[in-house]
């Protein structure tokens, strides 16, 4: 499954990041829908109901159904189907994901992926948790590999060996070959394209979107939902599922273009994909409040540092061990004419402390009482 994902450029920087070249060869940006980016909020912890970047063919906006146009929207996480008449609200949690070998069938999403409601939904990664042999998870950051000295790589990485390199993983498009070079001439020679995007290489999955209005009537909600497959072995040992990764411009292209590619062409790009990369990362991603980006920073299992709330719950802990040995070991011995409590600095009695310190001064007088004159002895 995909349940967790990171994505952390800025909204101007998507569009650029989505750069692309048309079949004649020209520069091309997708654009937000209106206004979407204002939607969208980066974060390095996104979990379903969120907004995120998704990119579909801009036929489904107005544009020519054959037209190589994309558009980006702010889609929120979960696929509510156009025909639901209830709440949307929480619908989503059930449809973040949709299993491949059942899409076809399954009402929530085939009537979507018959109409061409194809989209690529984009993050710097995917968090995946492997359970290991004693019940415990440990959180891996999924994601492209990326080409050292143009933004894309994390620093600290683990050395191979610790979960962080794929031995003899297979190659894959690599930032540069998608957009910093093209064919020039009748020769198909390269030259540097110095406006292609230097950035981040971003994770590309398939997804299936849809649009649903509120029955009163009002703005359409726009959802999707993550395509998943059997998990490429590369990966399995840590999750048995996986997206259905996109790799390269050939496949989101044919993915995209609902009106050139027909639904039985497209979903063979429906598979497994070796072309991944990750590293362990600190339990602290587990939380899906924490949005920070300690959640993506790599660690090395077993040396995981602590985190700010960790040292918080630490530290009160350990002030309130001392104090309850304190007073046990301080606690003064009775006093035949017990007094006002004389308070400890900094120790201040609560309300219902007070009143029972009162009942224990009443009873103590009145048991001294009893003793000098015993006539007057309460029977119990």
């Amino acid at each position: 499954m995909c349940g967790r994902t990171a994505c952390t450029l800025a909204p101007d920087d998507v569009p650029r990041a989505c750069g692309f070249r048309d079949r004649g060869g020209k520069r091309r940006q997708p654009r937000w829908k209106d206004g979407d980016g204002n939607k969208y909020f980066p974060s390095h912890n996104v979990s379903p109901q969120s907004r995120t970047p998704v990119l579909v063919c801009s036929s489904h906006f107005g544009g020519e159904v054959q037209t190589e146009d994309r558009t980006l929207a702010a889609m929120q996480w979960g696929l509510v189907p156009s025909w639901f008449k209830g709440d949307p609200k929480g619908f989503g949690y059930k449809t973040n994901n949709a299993r491949s070998e059942g899409m076809m069938t399954k009402g929530f999403f085939k009537g979507p992926l018959q109409k061409g409601q194809r989209c690529v939904v984009l993050a710097d990664g995917y968090f995946e948790w492997q359970t290991g042999k004693d019940g415990k998870k440990q959180p891996y950051f999924i994601y492209f590999p990326q080409n050292k000295g143009e933004g894309g790589d994390l620093e600290d990485k683990p050395e191979k060996g610790e979960g962080g390199n794929l031995e003899d993983k297979p190659e894959c498009e690599k930032a540069s070959d998608l957009e910093v070079k093209h064919e020039i001439g009748e020769g198909g020679d390269l030259e540097e394209d110095p406006g292609a995007w230097r950035g981040r290489r971003l994770l590309t999955m398939a997804g299936i979107f849809d649009r649903w209005t509120p029955p009163e009537g009002g703005e359409p909600l726009y959802t999707y939902t993550v395509i998943t497959v059997d998990a490429a072995p590369a990966t399995a040992w840590i999750h048995h599922r996986m997206p259905a990764v996109l790799d390269g411009e050939a496949a989101v292209r044919d993915w995209l273009e609902h009106g050139r590619v027909p639904l039985n062409k497209a979903v063979e790009l429906i598979r497994p994909q070796e072309c991944l990369t990750f590293h362990p990362v600190s339990t602290v991603v587990n939380n899906s409040r924490n949005k920070s980006a300690e959640c993506v920073v790599p660690v090395v299992i077993g040396q995981e540092k602590p985190t700010a709330s960790s040292k918080m719950m630490s530290a009160w802990l350990q002030k309130g061990k001392p104090a309850k040995q304190d007073k046990a070991e301080k606690t003064p011995p009775p006093n035949p004419k017990p007094g006002p409590p004389t308070p400890k600095p900094g120790l201040h009695l609560s309300p219902s402390a007070g009143l029972m310190s009162s009942w224990l001064k009443r009873g103590a007088k009145e048991e001294e009482r009893d003793d000098k004159n015993p006539s007057k002895k309460r029977k119990t």
